[in-house]
Order: C-alpha cells, then structure tokens, then sequence
C-alpha cells in the first residue's frame, strides 16, 4: 500500500493535474483582492448611510414646514372668522349709518330752507339756488347711499364667503401636503432600511469571506 501511494504521489508530482491548467492568482493577491472588496463594500454601506440619512433630515425638514403651513393656515382661517369677517361687516355696517345719517341731516336742512324761503318772498330767487343746491346734494347721497348699499351685500353676501373659502381650500391642501410628505417620509424608511439591510449583508458576507481566507492562509503556513 505504501508503495502505491508513494508511486501515486511521484506521478502527480511529475504530471500536471490537468491537460490545460488555469494559473491561480498568488494567495497575496487573492487576499488584497479580497480586503480591497471588504473595504468597498464598508464605503458604499456608510456613503449610503450618509446619504440616506442626509434624505431623511430634508424630508423631515419639509413635514415641519408642512405642519407649520397648516398651522398658519388654521390661524388664517380663524382670525377671519373671528376677527377680520366681524370688523368688515361692522365697518361697512358704520358706514351705512353715516351715509344715512348724513341723508337725513341733508333731508331735514332741505325741509327748513324750504319752510325758510317760502315765507320770504323777497328771496325767492335766492331760495330757488340755495333749496336746488341742497336737493342736488341730497340726490348724490342717495345715489352713494344706494352704491354702498350694493357694494356692502355684494362683500357680505360673495366675495367674504369667497376669501372664507379659499381659506379653507389653504387648509385642505396644506393637509394634503402634510399627509403626502408623511406617506413619502414612511415610504424612505423602508426604502433606505431595506437597501442597508442589503448592504450590510452583502459587506458582512465579505469579511467573512477575507476572515476564512485569513484562517486558510494561516493554516497553510503552520503546515
């Protein structure tokens, strides 16, 4: 038995393995190949963790501008009801008032110079231009009155629910905003977890891999 081993081991010692072989890389090499990997792999996993984490910082970045949108919209919406819509409708209200009261102050001076001049007719042609002056006004604060009246309807009754509305619409879109930046921020998380989940495997992989090469290569010298 001896013998046969000791002919078996002088044949493969003075035959190649192979009718064609491969040259392998020296072990050296293999082994910087392999650390090289390890070490390209551990950059990519932190720039990739970098990056990732840079992604996340700037979305969450934008669900507070978002929130504070919301915010300042809500606010926008409540001081109007609560402030600006009950001033504007008192401001106009005011204003009517003055206008009719300076109707009814016009109203009254017309009826004294009319009683006043009509008494005296010696001053009739006097009477004639004061009295038409004072009717002439009177009809122009009419004319204003009327205007204003429409105007301030038109505000209360359309363009106030109009502002009201758009307002709302502010709220609605900033909400829409809101929840589409958390759908996108949620949808990063298990991106970006799963791609370094992936990476980590793949690098770990590797240097487990470089650390049985490692074992190999000392194994071979002790022999």
């Amino acid at each position: 038995m001896r013998l046969l081993l000791l002919a078996l081991f002088s044949s493969a010692c003075t035959q190649p393995l192979v009718q064609n072989p491969v040259h392998s890389p020296p072990i050296d090499e293999v082994r910087e190949v392999d650390e090289e990997a390890v070490e390209k792999a551990e950059r990519k996993l932190h720039l990739t963790t970098l990056r990732a984490e840079q992604s996340i910082l700037r979305m969450e970045l934008d669900l507070d501008y978002a929130f504070e949108d919301l915010e300042r919209a809500e606010k926008a919406l409540k001081l109007f009801h609560e402030v600006r819509f009950p001033a504007r409708v008192a401001q106009g209200e005011l204003s009517l008032e003055w206008s009719r009261d300076s109707i009814l102050g016009t109203e009254e001076e017309l009826a004294q110079l009319e009683q006043l001049y009509g008494e005296a007719e010696f001053a009739e042609k006097t009477g004639e231009i004061v009295i038409g002056r004072t009717r002439r006004r009177l009809e122009r604060e009419r004319r204003a009155l009327q205007l204003e009246e429409q105007a301030f309807n038109l505000e209360v009754e359309h363009e106030i629910p109009m502002e009201a509305r758009g307002l709302e619409r502010e709220i609605e879109e900033a909400r829409l905003s809101l929840r589409g930046i958390k759908v996108e921020l949620e949808a990063l998380h298990i991106e970006t977890e799963a791609e370094l989940h992936e990476l980590h495997k793949e690098w770990e992989e590797l240097r487990e891999e470089d650390h049985e090469h490692g074992h190999d290569e000392g194994e071979e010298a002790h022999e």
